[in-house]
């Protein structure tokens, strides 16, 4: 009885040790954007400091001419993975916010406008940003129409 229960135990654990993931690494996300159904694959990315010393990350998908851009701000890159508040684009940004703006197809810009919403972000171990953004509605102030858009993002 002992050696059977002995048996069933070791199997057990070796069973369990088998199904324990190995990797730290993190999940990638699908590095694309849909602004209004349309999905954009980002072929590019750069970092840029926009006119209030913000740190930008823009995204870019070169097909349709390469009008299409996501730009995420930042008052500050982030240093450690955690949740960030996406605020509405006209807001001034403190530690932990970000702000988004896009420009589509047609090269129209359009913005968050929104309450906050709580982004993912990751940083990788070589200092890339990885983000997801949920379903948002984004506005093009003239002629004033608003976007679904959601995002998984990270920089090449």
């Amino acid at each position: 009885m002992k050696k059977t229960l002995s048996i069933v135990l070791f199997s057990a654990t070796i069973l369990l040790a088998a199904c324990t993931k190995k990797s730290d690494d993190p999940v990638i996300p699908s590095n694309s954007w849909s602004l209004n159904g349309t999905e954009h694959v980002v072929a590019n990315t750069s970092r840029t400091i926009g006119p209030n010393s913000e740190t930008a990350i823009l995204y870019k998908d070169d097909t349709e001419g390469g009008k299409a851009t996501v730009s995420l701000s930042f008052k500050t890159l982030p240093a450690a993975s955690g949740s960030y508040q996406l605020v509405a684009s006209n807001a001034s940004l403190t530690d932990n916010q970000c702000h988004i703006t896009l420009t589509n197809d047609n090269g129209n810009t359009a913005y968050f406008t929104g309450d906050p919403v709580a982004v993912d972000v990751l940083v990788t171990a070589n200092n890339q940003v990885i983000v997801n953004i949920p379903e948002i509605n984004v506005a093009v102030p003239s002629p004033g129409d608003t976007y679904k858009f959601k995002a998984s993002l990270y920089e090449k």
